[in-house]
């Protein structure tokens, strides 16, 4: 006698693959727009942290710690991986160190990253770095950081 899987037996696997795939589908789907956003806001820290305050000091003898001098892109790369979907990073747009708004360095590739964001800056001064958020709505947070 052969032994072979009965009817019930496939459709019983079948509907449970089904109800897996149902599950698993849409949470992968979302990670990785999740991971683009993630890697984005890594890289506005490391302007914060790292890059900006190296620029900051190289310039403070001689631009008073503006950075608007700083408008090459492949400059920056020199401090840090710069994101694929990053475009037209011009530091040299940077507002003045005393403006209360930050002014758009940078747009976001919207087919590299499905969001609407931009990277703000506020330059540096003598006594503070410059800062760095994305998005209109995080520009307040350039004056608390």
């Amino acid at each position: 006698m052969k032994k072979a899987f009965t009817m019930v037996e496939l459709i019983f696997v079948i509907v449970i693959i089904g109800i897996l795939s149902a599950i698993a589908i849409p949470k992968l789907a979302g990670t990785a727009t999740e991971a683009k956003k993630s890697n984005m806001s890594a890289f506005m820290g490391t302007l914060n942290r790292t890059v900006g305050p190296i620029l900051w000091a190289n310039n403070i003898s001689t631009d008073k710690g503006s950075i608007k001098v700083v408008s090459d892109a492949e400059f920056l790369a020199i401090y840090t991986d710069i994101p694929k979907g990053l475009v037209n990073i011009d530091f040299s747009l940077c507002a003045d160190s005393n403006a209360t708004v930050g002014v758009k360095i940078a747009d976001i590739n919207t087919e590299a990253l499905p969001v609407a964001e931009e990277l703000y800056c506020i330059d540096g001064q003598i006594t503070d770095p410059p800062k760095f958020a994305f998005s209109a709505d995080m520009n307040r947070s350039l004056q608390n950081n």
